[in-house]
């Protein structure tokens, strides 16, 4: 009997997750499932409990913390409780970008000191 809250929807999806403590290090994996409160990743590497992480996975950006790591077959099950999620980052990236466009053909920028 599956006594989860929310239902998993199964993803499958190449994934990239960035550790937010040390922003350097990132591992690759497929993201395994995704429910409304978290995800599970299927990542080459282990890592430790409540780690703050970032996953980036097509135009979807989610922040969270680990919150299990179990090995299988010299893999790692990792699942993580999401905080946040953003999707479609790359057009809120043209958003962005077109505003500041805007904003500098309307503002000018201040002379600089020599």
């Amino acid at each position: 009997m599956d006594r989860r809250r929310e239902p998993r929807f199964p993803s499958h999806q190449p994934a990239r997750v960035t550790f937010l403590a040390t922003p350097e290090r990132t591992v690759d994996g497929t993201l395994i499932d995704v429910s409304a409160w978290g995800v599970q990743l299927l990542l080459a590497a282990a890592t430790k409990v409540n780690v703050p992480v970032r996953i980036d996975a097509g135009d979807t950006m989610m922040l969270g913390d680990v919150c299990y790591c179990r090995a299988a077959n010299g893999e790692y099950y990792v699942g993580v409780k999401l905080a946040h999620s953003l999707i479609e980052t790359p057009a809120l990236t043209q958003l962005v970008q077109r505003l500041r466009a805007i904003k500098e053909a309307l503002i000018p920028s201040s002379p600089s000191k020599g």
